[in-house]
């Protein structure tokens, strides 16, 4: 009989908000346990510098919600994760039957700690999400005996994990794979089961401001194939929701007063779909490529619907390289043309940046940054937004780095390439930090490479 489940997100310094699939695990557990009452959700999140940690703690526990603060944690980078891993492996073993950890590449290291700990308690747990989706292969051999993993989806998987659960003995175990892979990719509504959640879990930090934000999925894998996405190897089949769906979502959700939805889906909605789009006066953000982006009639419907901030991707600013590195089919006068398009808004366009890919010297680096200033001469008030190249595992781009001998298969790049100690360019490693954290500089010429 299961009697409480711990839902865990090792969230290790970083500002991402709670998956909305959540919700479904939810729904899926209320209905095979009814122990809904016993339902305790982990979400560690330990802050960036800048930002105090009490003022946090009081507006969120001085909200009037009955919250527990057990469910929510926030601290910052001086915390000793060590004794903090041991207070929460004593909780788990004293209250709970079920722990289901949902990991990606980033929290590795220390979901990795947490399980190797589990492991020596008699408690079933479950780990699931695009780490374990594409990283099975290596990381089976490592799991305790009580570890059961959901490869690809997870919702029909994970009611019959607590099904079997339900019907063992008290201090009984078990060990289960399912590759859910090819399982139907059904994109139904879960916000409905937004209200099993605690609504602090909706916060996060926005340009350091702590908001209410409500993700809402639009569409579920991508038609497009590039290499650095995991997408691109695992065939994710891309499923579009219906415009009607949606909006019921939206109006279900305008009752927890959210201060912004976030829209999610690597590709964002057609004319046709966004001329329906009713987000009742909420605004919201959302990622599209600059491709997908037609018109001005199209910017001005992102307008009337409440659009606030833009995600577009350059990636590099040389074609033939984007094109074959990045299986990125798209035109430099792509992303020129809306940013143009933007220039008069008061939407927040961001552009998305990736230096240090595989084979990249500083001549196409510098590419990238020209492409940068011409985007900026264009419209000054683009938000530039650089990354480092991260090959996660399941990539195209992780299996090119194998095979020209960049990386290990079985070497992992938790909180970037970089702080792995490993850099797949012929840049300098000293020079690709500079030029990440000092990126408008190099664009405007302050600096040189």
């Amino acid at each position: 009989m299961i009697k409480t489940i711990r839902f865990v997100y090792p969230n290790t310094f970083m500002s991402n908000c709670i998956p909305i699939s959540l919700a479904k695990l939810i729904s899926v557990a209320i209905n095979r346990t009814r122990c809904y009452s016993d339902i305790v959700f982990h979400h560690t999140t330990f802050i960036e510098e800048g930002i105090n940690v009490n003022e946090v703690k009081n507006r969120i526990y001085g909200m009037g919600k009955q919250i527990l603060e057990k469910k929510f944690e926030i601290h910052d980078k001086s915390i000793d994760l060590d004794h903090w891993l041991n207070h929460f492996i004593h909780n788990c073993i004293e209250s709970d039957d079920v722990i289901a950890i949902s990991i990606v590449e980033d929290t590795w290291p220390f979901a990795k700690r947490m399980i190797q700990k589990l492991g020596a308690y008699p408690i079933n747990v479950v780990i699931g999400g695009p780490f374990v989706t594409a990283s099975y292969d290596i990381i089976k051999d490592k799991l305790p005996n009580n570890v059961s993993c959901c490869i690809g989806n997870g919702m029909s998987f994970f009611g019959k994990y607590l099904d079997i659960v339900s019907s063992m003995e008290s201090g009984q175990v078990i060990k289960i794979v399912d590759n859910g892979i090819t399982s139907s990719n059904e994109l139904d509504s879960c916000v409905s089961a937004y209200n099993h959640i605690p609504q602090v879990l909706g916060y996060r930090f926005i340009n350091k401001i702590l908001q209410k934000v409500i993700p809402v999925e639009i569409n579920r894998g991508c038609p497009f194939n590039c290499s650095y996405c995991i997408n691109s190897k695992h065939s994710i089949q891309f499923k579009q929701r219906s415009i009607t769906d949606i909006n019921l979502d939206l109006q279900y959700i305008k009752t927890f007063g959210p201060d912004l939805i976030y829209f999610i889906g690597d590709v964002f909605l057609k004319l046709e779909n966004l001329k329906q789009l009713d987000t009742l006066s909420t605004s919201y953000w959302m990622n599209t490529r600059p491709e997908l982006i037609p018109n001005d009639e199209y910017v001005n419907y992102l307008l009337s619907t409440g659009c606030v901030r833009c995600n577009i991707g350059l990636e590099h600013g040389d074609d033939v390289f984007r094109h074959h590195m990045l299986n990125r089919k798209m035109r430099n006068e792509d992303v020129l043309r809306v940013a143009k398009m933007f220039k008069d808004t008061s939407i927040n366009l961001v552009v998305n940046s990736i230096i240090g890919f595989p084979t990249e010297n500083i001549e196409l680096l510098q590419k990238t940054l020209d492409m940068n200033k011409q985007i900026l001469d264009i419209n000054p008030n683009v938000t530039l937004s650089p990354f480092i190249c991260t090959p996660y595992h399941g990539t195209k781009l992780k299996d090119y780095c194998v095979e020209h001998g960049l990386m290990k298969k079985n070497q992992f790049v938790a909180k970037g390439l970089i702080d792995s100690g490993l850099n797949v360019s012929d840049i300098p490693t000293n020079l690709l930090l500079d030029v990440h954290h000092n990126f408008m500089e190099y664009v405007t010429g302050e600096k040189k490479l």
